[in-house]
């Protein structure tokens, strides 16, 4: 949805009563999604570094892949877009002071959460809005599989308190959008430091009222955190 601005100058030349009008300039809004602090370095069959943040640790690196990368025609004027995405924790896992410092932390005895979040998202690349919800908009429909985690590894510290955490986590999706839709995004990471906000609106954002920028899938200061792919 880009907006055109057109500058209109009026010139009078008096001697010979008329009027030109020349237009100075057209200015096209830039994109929300390339304004934002994201990393564009996505790519199918690329292991890419990306980081999320963990309670008493801070940000923590992972690994994320895109694999199954495929479009295909579908129903006349649409085409559809498989892939797979696959999360791995660090080789280095959880040193024991990490453990220790996690389940010390204040949002630990608060939450008993964790961190460490992942995600997978589809993105408008103009406005920022998410794509998966039946109203965004652009006649575009997400299907986004649940989560299956593989690898169940168990971490201590020199107390004997243990962390259990999943090598791996796998996420499907499907996606069908219009063949002249230029705008799809698919975007993956991690979560900022503001994940364990409760009031965060998520369903805001699945809705597309709350733009990706304001998400906490996005930080304005870590660019490893959002990773992302624009559809060509």
């Amino acid at each position: 949805m880009k907006k055109t601005a057109k500058k209109i100058s009026v010139i009078c030349l008096t001697m010979v009563l008329m009027f030109c009008v020349i237009p100075v300039s057209v200015q096209a809004q830039t994109a929300y999604m390339k304004k934002m602090n994201i990393s564009w370095d996505l790519k199918p069959d690329r292991k890419v570094k990306f980081q999320s943040y963990w309670a008493g640790i801070g940000y923590k690196d992972g690994l994320v892949t895109l694999k199954d990368y495929k479009i295909t025609d579908a129903e006349e004027g649409y085409r559809h877009l498989t892939f797979t995405v696959v999360f791995e924790n660090s080789k280095e896992g959880f040193r024991p002071s990490e453990v220790h410092d996690l389940l010390q932390s204040d949002i630990w005895e608060k939450y008993e959460d964790t961190g460490g979040y992942y995600n997978v998202t589809l993105v408008d690349y103009t406005t920022g809005r998410c794509l998966e919800n039946t109203s965004n908009g652009k006649d575009v429909t997400v299907e986004i599989s649940d989560a299956v985690q593989t690898g169940e590894k168990k971490y201590k510290d020199s107390d004997g308190c243990s962390l259990v955490c999943y090598k791996k986590t796998t996420w499907k999706a499907a996606v069908t959008y219009p063949k002249d839709y230029k705008g799809l995004c698919i975007v993956v990471g991690g979560a900022n430091k503001n994940v364990f906000d409760s009031d965060f609106d998520y369903d805001g954002y699945y809705a597309g009222d709350v733009k990706f920028g304001k998400s906490v899938f996005y930080s304005m200061i870590n660019k490893k955190v959002a990773h992302a792919l624009r559809v060509g």
